[in-house]
């Protein structure tokens, strides 16, 4: 019996060693086996990460050679502080420069850059003795305005020239005047600024337009 015992006892821890063994080498197995990295958290390609260094290298490259320095002149580019703080000089302009200057301003919109005007609704300043003629009824219809219907060469309006008198100063009055009258294939001549004056100093005080009949009377018949 007791040897049957002590047989009995053999098998049994034979049978736990190989339990054992066969666990470890389980386990062994599991050990060998490298973690998975969870859904997400892969790394990526070396490539990838060259191209990321170098876009923000470069970002910030260009960022630092073209942003500039600070100024409360932004406006002004490549301009030193000296330079902006010199006092630019004024430019003298010719009678007729400044002429041309005003007529842009003031007189294009209606009677065109060529000084054609509009048929039927703007007088044309090309050839007209308006622009030619009499001084003092071409500057009175500049400083005063003039209403009514007028006949210029050969085509009959009915509109209404505003005042400008208020607006331009008697040197820009004649200048706009010697600019129309030597432009466009006129040959009327300079005004000089006296003549202005002498205008003003009769017909100054005058608070209507001239009416195309009343002009004509005053200056010409």
């Amino acid at each position: 019996m007791d040897k049957e015992e002590a047989k009995n006892s053999n098998t049994s821890d034979n049978s736990e060693e190989v339990d054992r063994e066969d666990i470890y080498e389980i386990h062994q197995a599991a050990l060998r086996e490298r973690v998975l990295p969870g859904e997400g958290n892969e790394r990526g390609p070396w490539w990838l990460y060259a191209i990321i260094f170098i876009t923000f290298a470069f970002g910030f490259f260009y960022i630092g050679y073209y942003f500039g320095d600070f100024s409360y002149q932004p406006h002004q580019l490549y301009i030193s502080n000296a330079e902006a703080e010199v006092p630019a000089e004024p430019v003298e302009l010719t009678q007729v420069e400044l002429g041309e200057s005003i007529y842009g301003r003031v007189c294009s919109t209606c009677h065109q850059a060529n000084g054609e005007g509009v048929e039927g609704a703007f007088p044309t300043l090309v050839g007209t003795d308006y622009v030619n003629g009499n001084v003092g009824r071409f500057a009175g219809i500049i400083i005063h305005g003039l209403y009514g219907e007028i006949e210029v060469n050969g085509v009959t309006y009915n509109g209404n020239m505003p005042a400008w008198g208020e607006q331009i100063s008697d040197e820009e009055v004649a200048a706009v005047m010697t600019y129309v009258r030597n432009s466009f294939g006129n040959d009327g001549g300079d005004v000089p600024v006296d003549s202005i004056k002498s205008y003003n100093d009769i017909y100054g005080n005058r608070t209507s337009q001239w009416e195309v009949g009343e002009l004509n009377d005053t200056f010409i018949n």
